[in-house]
């Protein structure tokens, strides 16, 4: 493979002579990252032999590589001498040279550092993106800084863009949460980090909106009412629990039975000493989920996970708790619908979520002089809004005569507000679905509606349908019958 082994450089556009190519890997080759580990595994295993490393329970970390950044165990300086005797001989060997000028030691525990070892002593060093120091809590405190910081930081800088609701839910499980899920799985979080980063992705989601839903609340699934953003304590805490079970390997379940004779369920976890914050999260994870020991490494996180959430409070949206009669199980299925546009779906969750900025709800909170509709005089409610006043109430005739056609009957107003089609067809739910989501959409992000601008918006909202079929279900299409006939 690279026994005639060539390669060019290309300098201010112009290509310089072939020349072969007798040493290291081809850059952008998919075989070089196993070429190398197949060169770089003698001296892992050269080193497995020769060092004591660190035992805990059934494993014992010695020496650990990424591509070609390794970290080596020392339990005595003696050891010292061993790691640089390997690395002369495999370099005599291969011709890859360690670089000793960028290596550095980090003295833990009882460790002196006075002990000459042949290697600079670091205050830190950085291991995988994870800066480790002396200790476990200045380590967790200051990777979690980190993460905070970075998280912040590229939620401020885009927190300006022009992102829907929906859009903005994506990007910061995208672009923010996802710095936190790799130190998660290294380093416990504490309740206040986890605390700062659910407020900074608040701050970000809910820009330019007055009223706003519980962090709780968005946490849950699309089909429960939620946007589906992932509760950061608890997606940390099961990342955490869940990495540390696969690194014990087949012992893990033996280990999770000791623990949960030793710390039963009642046993308040407050009695953990404060110090031991990463045994308090291990505590409460698998706490609250016994059987992870029998799970497959793979599934162990998702297991932990779906535990804690099954264990805590399960949060009840606000308009659920109002109408409880309502099958709000239905209504969610029926806003989360791929028949309804992606604008249009924003609009009526928060429509439905009772978070549209009426007068009513401004003057209660004392950001309006009065709580009527300025066009008739009637308490300016989220139902008045949509069906009742003036021009809102024509376009709700239209609407309930589309819904008639379709459903077969004459819906009451609070239907926009409730859309609970369970009993209907799937193609009368997709007509029905896309038909109440124009109307709320075209309504609450009007100034000043208008039958003859509302027949225009739906043309628009079908022009989008239309010109991407394959985007949308085919039951879709007896929504856009309905307003033709």
């Amino acid at each position: 493979m690279y026994g005639s082994a060539t390669s060019q450089l290309r300098v201010n556009g112009a290509l310089t002579p072939v020349f072969p190519v007798k040493r290291s890997v081809r850059q952008g080759c998919p075989a070089s990252m196993l070429l190398f580990s197949v060169v770089l595994a003698p001296l892992l295993i050269l080193l497995e032999r020769r060092l004591l490393g660190l035992t805990l329970a059934s494993s014992c970390l010695r020496v650990s590589a990424y591509a070609d950044d390794a970290f080596f165990v020392l339990r005595c300086p003696d050891e010292s001498v061993a790691v640089r005797d390997a690395l002369e001989d495999f370099g005599g060997a291969s011709g890859l040279l360690a670089n000793l000028a960028k290596c550095g030691a980090l003295a833990a525990g009882t460790w002196n550092r006075d002990n000459n070892i042949g290697f600079n002593y670091e205050e830190a060093l950085k291991i995988l993106g994870v800066t480790f120091h002396a200790d476990i809590r200045t380590t967790t405190r200051v990777n979690w800084e980190k993460v905070l910081a970075s998280i912040r930081g590229v939620l401020k800088t885009n927190a300006a863009r022009a992102l829907g609701l929906q859009q903005r839910a994506q990007y910061v499980q995208m672009y923010g949460l996802s710095k936190a899920w790799h130190v998660a799985q290294v380093l416990p979080i504490s309740r206040t980090v986890a605390k700062d980063i659910t407020g900074a992705a608040r701050m970000f989601l809910w820009r330019g909106h007055f009223f706003t839903s519980p962090m709780d609340v968005c946490a849950m699934p699309p089909s429960s009412g939620g946007l589906g953003i992932p509760s950061v304590l608890t997606k940390c805490t099961a990342l955490f629990a869940g990495r540390w079970r696969a690194a014990r390997g087949c012992l893990a379940a033996a280990w999770l039975t000791e623990l949960l004779q030793k710390h039963p369920l009642e046993r308040p976890v407050r009695r953990v000493p404060a110090k031991a914050s990463h045994f308090s999260t291990m505590h409460a994870a698998l706490t609250a989920a016994p059987g992870a020991g029998s799970v497959a490494p793979g599934d162990v996180i998702r297991f932990i996970h779906e535990a804690l959430l099954t264990a805590a409070p399960r949060p009840v949206p606000r308009v659920v708790g109002k109408a409880p009669e309502v099958n709000w199980e239905q209504v969610w299925t029926n806003i989360s619908s791929r028949a309804v546009l992606a604008d249009a779906k924003e609009s009526w969750w928060l429509a439905v979520h009772d978070l549209v900025a009426t007068r009513h709800r401004l003057h209660r909170c004392n950001r309006a002089p009065s709580p009527v509709c300025p066009h008739c005089g009637e308490p300016d409610e989220l139902l008045h809004r949509l069906a009742s006043c003036r021009e809102a109430n024509d376009i709700w005739r239209q609407v309930r005569g589309v819904l008639a056609r379709t459903l077969g009957g004459r819906p009451a107003p609070n239907i926009l507000l409730q859309p609970d089609f369970a009993a209907e067809s799937e193609e009368k739910q997709a007509a029905a679905v896309w038909t109440c989501a124009t109307a709320v959409h075209y309504i609450t992000t009007t100034s000043t509606p208008s039958t003859r601008e509302f027949d225009a918006h739906v043309l628009r909202a079908r022009k989008k349908v239309l010109d991407d079929p394959d985007r949308w279900p085919p039951a879709l299409l007896g929504g856009l019958a309905a307003w033709v006939q």
